[in-house]
């Protein structure tokens, strides 16, 4: 797969030399090295075309006249999608990748529910439309590996545009205080409670949390240096007086 990566970039000379630059190489080892992680080097035949547009996406992001404001926008679309299915796989018990259940907003109580979610959620619903595995009736463990299915592959996405942002020097020196763990966090909140309000289950948070935690992404999308500063600063009343969450160290 990493080979046919690189045939991609070989397609003519001009991409060529975008090729050879170091963020593009570090893009692809950085592929290379999840799909075998999460084993999707496994379904080469499945992967091909979202490898090629990968591909296509570190390009446009390296001959962008603006290279941090074009990855941003990639890696948060990745990361949206990623933490959507990130509190679907969340478990109380064993399965916390992140180390997010327990924190305000995030239960890990979803899991149980992810038949009633593909059924009542409209983007899961898209999502399994057009499969043609997909039983007449949904099982809990049918749902599960679906989820778990498209968790690995946005985990691999965002995997690479992360990449290239460590590559730009878009984050604190301090890894503790690195902006991207309090977004992913935020938008976890965000999926959790929209799923809840779309199943009817109980509400975790109250509504204005959520809605300051969904200000997150466009400091993020602004150009921010440390988002996480900018999101403090303009929710510093709420963060002190205990109306929202926010981790200065993680």
């Amino acid at each position: 797969m990493f080979k046919k990566i690189l045939d991609y970039f070989a397609e003519n000379s001009a991409k060529k030399n975008i090729s050879k630059n170091p963020l593009v190489m570090a893009a692809l080892l950085r592929s290379q090295h999840v799909m075998k992680e999460t084993g999707l080097d496994k379904i080469p035949d499945q992967m091909k075309e979202p490898a090629k547009e990968l591909a296509e996406d570190i390009l446009t992001i390296v001959g962008s006249d603006n290279q941090l404001l074009a990855m941003r926008s990639k890696y948060a679309e990745a990361i949206l999608v990623y933490a959507r299915y990130q509190v679907l796989v969340n478990d109380t018990i064993q399965d916390d990748p992140n180390g997010l259940v327990g924190l305000p907003g995030i239960t890990g109580e979803l899991r149980e529910h992810l038949v009633k979610i593909g059924e009542e959620d409209s983007l899961i619903k898209q999502d399994l439309h057009g499969l043609k595995d997909v039983p007449d009736k949904l099982t809990l463990q049918y749902m599960k590996d679906f989820v778990r299915g498209r968790y690995l592959y946005w985990y691999w996405r965002q995997s690479v545009f992360n990449t290239l942002r460590i590559g730009m020097k878009d984050m604190n020196q301090n890894a503790k205080k690195d902006w991207e763990k309090h977004f992913f966090y935020s938008v976890c909140v965000c999926h959790e409670y929209d799923f809840r309000f779309t199943i009817k289950l109980k509400e975790n948070i109250d509504y204005p949390q959520k809605l300051m935690n969904s200000t997150f992404l466009n400091i993020v999308l602004s150009g921010e240096k440390y988002p996480d500063l900018a999101f403090y600063e303009a929710n510093k009343e709420a963060i002190e007086n205990k109306q929202l969450f926010f981790k200065k160290v993680w």
